[in-house]
């Protein structure tokens, strides 16, 4: 894509944005901006050099959630060079995954209406005896001076950088209140950086909304990530900071070791096996690499019947429920959980598919692949699914056709032989 464009924009806060991208030409990668650096300060000097051009308003009145969707575009068409993304592993197969937001398809980021998360003003715990904060979104000429602070040799948090923050109130654990920003900033920097890291996830949470992600496939296990985007934020707040403003979910114990979740799933089996009234089924636990789903997400568990075949006409049927560990370790590590009520309800799910397989209809499994579908769609946009099936099915046609034509050109020279013998008339 080289030639200009427009593309018209839903803004986060209810504004339409029409916006024009040139794509030709060198994508943009210095931050310089009035002589002096800036973060996301390539694409200011986008809006400079008309490489990208508001069609209605000016750029200092943009909120910055619409910047930053701005500047998410921006790099995928190639206008500005997106700084390297975090290193990125898969979360089921650990492999080092190459994230380049150049090129991704936009879809899932125009079509997904935006959302504006509004963090809590009263936090679950107090850090530094400030107990909660009223954040508002921001403009980009307020932002400016954040951005300047978050490059400077020597940064000086002020009453424009909280400003730029959108820190409109702090609230203390005595209940009095600092509404300025001059008593906000001395108030953050006479506290220790634990104070900033959360109001930095609050400010997270009002400038980035959910959509501004990409859909990202492991090419070794076809796990599917959410990348988040454009490729560097302001900042990234430590989970602790979102555990301050939402409440840490409460620990369940530790993780099973692999001994003791395969006797727990031995003891479930047996459990859920009397209560359906079902027998004769194989229960593994898998260690390895899980599969997973239609929509990339790694199994907790699967079904399956396995047909042997024992020659002649002889052919055994055996049904097999597989638990999948690495999964369940996944899993406990991103948010504890009851591994127990976990596990039993896993085999009572397998069991339920295993049960529809013998009455020759499995509503279950159709809703899974429906509920799949959903997910890919959210992550991808409806239509790059439609492609990747169109694509996917032109492939396998493709296959079918090499393989048929193959197939009877031998055919057609048997038959030519067979008739030059005489064998046939």
């Amino acid at each position: 894509m080289s030639d200009p464009f427009e593309l018209t924009l839903d803004g986060l806060h209810g504004d339409t944005i029409r916006v024009r991208f040139v794509p030709e030409g060198d994508a943009i990668e210095s931050d310089v901006v009035d002589g002096g650096e800036l973060f996301a300060g390539r694409l200011l000097e986008a809006f400079a050099a008309e490489r990208i051009v508001l069609l209605d308003g000016e750029v200092d009145e943009l909120f910055v959630s619409d910047f930053h969707l701005v500047r998410d575009l921006a790099e995928r068409f190639g206008v500005i060079e997106p700084q390297p993304h975090p290193a990125l592993t898969c979360r089921n197969c650990r492999h080092s995954l190459d994230v380049d937001p150049v090129g991704a398809d936009p879809e899932s980021l125009l079509a997904e209406p935006p959302v504006f998360e509004h963090p809590p003003m009263r936090w679950a715990e107090a850090v530094d005896g400030v107990r909660g904060a009223l954040m508002d979104p921001v403009r980009v000429r307020d932002a400016r001076a954040l951005w300047r602070c978050l490059v400077a040799p020597e940064p000086v948090l002020d009453a424009a950088v909280v400003r730029g923050l959108g820190v409109v109130e702090l609230t203390l654990e005595d209940g009095t209140t600092l509404d300025t920003a001059e008593s906000i900033a001395e108030r953050m920097n006479a506290s220790s950086d634990a104070l900033l890291d959360v109001i930095t996830a609050a400010y997270d949470l009002v400038q980035y909304p959910p959509r501004m992600r990409f859909g990202l496939v492991c090419p070794e296990c076809g796990a599917v990530h959410d990348v988040p985007t454009p490729s560097i934020r302001e900042d990234d707040p430590p989970p602790e900071a979102f555990d301050v403003l939402f409440g840490a979910i409460e620990e369940e114990g530790a993780m099973l070791d692999i001994d003791a979740f395969s006797a727990a799933v031995e003891r479930f089996a047996a459990e859920v096996f009397e209560d359906r009234g079902v027998a004769n089924i194989d229960v593994v636990v898998d260690e390895g690499v899980p599969p997973v789903d239609d929509s990339g997400e790694p199994l907790m568990g699967s079904y399956q019947p396995i047909h042997e075949n024992h020659g002649g006409t002889f052919t055994d049927v055996r049904f097999e429920i597989a638990l999948y560990y690495q999964t369940f370790v996944s899993m406990f590590a991103e948010a504890p959980y009851d591994v127990d009520a976990e596990i039993r309800e896993t085999l009572d799910h397998e069991v339920e598919h295993h049960l529809h397989h013998l009455s020759g209809h499995d509503p279950l499994d159709a809703e899974e692949r429906a509920e799949a579908r959903a997910d890919l769609e959210r992550t991808f946009g409806k239509d790059a699914v439609r492609r990747a099936e169109r694509d996917a099915l032109r492939r396998e046609l493709g296959q079918m056709g090499r393989v048929f034509f193959w197939g009877l050109l031998v055919l057609a020279i048997g038959l030519a032989l067979l008739v030059a013998a005489g064998v046939i008339e």
